[in-house]
């Protein structure tokens, strides 16, 4: 007689691994920034994991957009769009320019506003009605 094999995709080792995550905790612990780390809005994507990033943190003056750069621990791993609230920490040699070290959910970039951390304006995100190369783009024209 033979043994039957398993058709439906899991042996030992992946019923491991599920039982693993499911005792995994839902939310991970709120990073604070540091010294020569600040908050801010992406504002532009411009591909090979570099994005145009607008400072919101409180108590900081605007210094323009910088170019940040995806750290390389995190390249593959983080999905960032517009819109979406880092952290990233600034370039002493080069001011104009930094690195993105974290990139917040939705529900942390609430606890900040919380927490008084982060500015109110920095939460909308892009508006319903960008201006994209000229072009007018709205909700409510659908």
């Amino acid at each position: 007689m033979s043994r039957a094999t398993n058709t439906k995709g899991g042996g030992k080792g992946m019923k491991k691994k599920a039982k693993k995550n499911a005792n995994a905790p839902d939310t991970r612990e709120l990073i604070i920034r540091e010294d020569g780390q600040e908050y801010g809005r992406v504002t532009q994507v411009l591909g090979s994991g570099r994005f145009r990033i607008t400072p919101c943190g409180t108590g900081r003056p605007s210094a323009g957009s910088l170019l940040c750069k995806i750290r390389g621990a995190i390249h593959r791993r983080m999905w960032i769009v517009l819109g979406d609230l880092v952290l990233f920490s600034t370039r002493d040699y080069e001011e104009e320019k930094g690195d993105i070290i974290l990139k917040y959910s939705d529900d942390e970039a609430r606890r900040l506003k919380q927490f008084g951390e982060v500015d109110d304006i920095s939460l909308t995100g892009p508006s319903e009605s960008d201006d994209i190369g000229g072009i007018e783009f709205s909700v409510d024209a659908l």
